[in-house]
């Protein structure tokens, strides 16, 4: 099996992902592969990237 890098980007809770989904056994499959072998980064930040990058 090839291997190969995946980045997802979003505002929603993984929690609140399901919710995506009209079919939950559709939901649970495609998190399931998502979240398999998968390193999550939780970032929050009060100030945003343009306002931090137009500082420097």
């Amino acid at each position: 099996m090839k291997k190969g890098s995946l980045f997802i980007t979003g505002q929603l809770p993984l929690e609140n992902w399901h919710d995506l989904f009209n079919d939950p056994t559709l939901g649970d499959a495609i998190i399931d592969r998502l979240a398999y072998s998968s390193h999550r980064l939780k970032i929050e930040s009060v100030d945003s990237m343009r306002k931090i990058t137009s500082e420097l």
